[in-house]
């Protein structure tokens, strides 16, 4: 995962520099380049995780072994200890790939905007980031006509690679490698780099909404001679989830009828019920009660909220939740709940990235940074997040912030300074005091009025 993205003429964005920590807020006025910025983050890593794919190498004595178990005609189990540098792994080569991620024409023709000499998006990751990812302890395996797995111990540089077969039969030697390459990549780029991501647009509501009708249209398109139109690949990624959900319904309702953690079930606590299959149509169902609700006709908080409730039982798949404006179709009550929510991931390893124009919202987020200070005595923050039904898991610390807001009239990024007292959130007051301001004066005129 990147320690830092920048973008320069972008959409609507002349320049912008966003420092990436555990979660990372993009925040200002409508029409100032938001979504241009999720979307080009999401692009970038995108395009990091292929590259990365591409640039692992398989070591010549593991090549050596696949040819002779490939026509090995009894059983046999190979064992290797492999430097992640002989896997084309190392803070250079990263470093390397980095400079590449931010060049492909997909990232520009998503944001539809030309690419130039003036436009760039681009990528950095901090030696101490890279470290700390590579450093962790990671498993893998895939298993078939022949088995691989591979395992790294914490804090160690060596991986450890196994090759086997159970059988006599000869195996395709093809197979063998595209396992072998397919297997690498996902070690490296998910396991270790953590650059698997699960997107939530803003287009979400429409695409719960929806899906049925955009389905038929395109499955009508397929079969015609028109060339139909494709969306964003972030809006692509929420219909193929929509899709995933739905061809996977009985094991779905599973996932959610089983017993889950209290993290897994936030969600679902916030709506106060669940989502459900039914005679191949989706539902929400009140929770304790027989009701079963058509997704379409529910209430807007359960559109926006299903896509993430899909991910709280799959999280453990995804290193990074890109969401834009968490508080759409969301009481105040329930962007609070949302912020505790996004926290409480970010707490878990998993980077989240947010767009959000709520002062609601981000407030939360400070309450929940104010609660992690070393100066709050421990028996006050216990009273104060029993009252505010806060669990500690949501508690985040200042260092794990990072927030820019995006100026209109200097089309930049301003990164915000985040203390023990949370954000400093200079843009929203200055709004805030604005009305006021207005509200006041109404009040005065009002006043002096009846007083003529």
């Amino acid at each position: 995962m990147i320690s830092e993205l920048k973008l320069k003429n972008v959409g609507p964005i002349q320049e912008a520099t966003v420092p990436m920590k555990d979660l990372t807020i993009i925040c200002g006025r409508n029409g100032v380049g938001k979504t241009y910025l999720s979307y080009s983050y999401y692009m970038f890593i995108h395009n990091f995780r292929r590259l990365l794919f591409k640039s692992v190498q398989i070591p010549e004595q593991v090549t050596d072994s696949i040819n002779d178990m490939a026509s090995a005609t009894e059983p046999s189990r190979k064992s290797f200890d492999i430097k992640l540098a002989d896997l084309g792994i190392s803070y250079d080569s990263i470093s390397e790939v980095l400079k590449e991620a931010g060049k492909s024409d997909e990232i520009f023709s998503t944001l539809e905007i030309n690419k130039s000499e003036n436009t760039s998006i681009s990528g950095g990751i901090e030696i101490e980031t890279y470290e700390s990812l590579i450093s962790a302890k990671a498993n893998l395996g895939l298993n078939g006509s022949h088995e691989i797995n591979l395992s790294k111990e914490e804090h160690e540089d060596t991986v450890k690679l196994t090759l086997s077969k159970e059988h006599e039969e000869e195996l395709d030697i093809d197979d063998i490698f595209a396992d072998m390459r397919f297997i690498i990549g996902v070690f490296v780029a998910d396991t270790l780099m953590k650059l698997s991501q699960f997107p939530i647009t803003s287009e979400r509501t429409g695409i719960s909404l929806f899906f049925e009708d955009l389905v038929k249209i395109r499955r009508d398109f397929k079969h015609s001679a028109i060339e139909r139109n494709t969306y964003p690949r972030p809006i692509e990624n929420n219909i193929g989830n929509m899709g995933m959900i739905k061809s996977r319904k009985y094991a779905y309702n599973h996932l959610v009828n089983d017993e889950k953690s209290a993290f897994q079930s936030q969600v679902s606590d916030i709506l106060g019920g669940s989502y459900k299959f039914e005679n191949n149509s989706l539902y929400f169902q009140p929770k304790d009660k027989d009701v079963l609700v058509p997704l379409r006709v529910s209430s807007g908080a359960s559109k926006s909220l299903m896509l993430l409730d899909y991910f709280m039982y799959n999280y453990h798949a995804y290193g990074a939740l890109i969401i834009d404006e968490p508080e759409l179709n969301l009481h105040l009550d329930s962007q609070k709940e949302i912020a505790r929510v996004l926290c409480s991931i970010a707490n878990r390893g998993i980077k989240v990235v947010v767009t959000t124009h709520s002062d609601h919202f981000i407030r939360e987020i400070n309450n929940l940074i104010m609660l992690s200070s070393s100066n709050l005595r421990p028996e006050l923050r216990q009273a104060i997040m029993e009252k505010a039904g806060v669990k500690i898991d949501s508690v985040i610390k200042p260092n794990q912030v990072s927030t820019v807001v995006l100026s209109a009239k200097e089309r930049k990024s301003f990164t915000m300074p985040v203390s023990e007292y949370g954000i400093d959130l200079k843009l929203f007051n200055d709004e805030i005091m604005g009305n006021n301001d207005i509200s006041s004066e109404l009040a005065m005129a009002i006043y002096e009025g009846k007083n003529v």
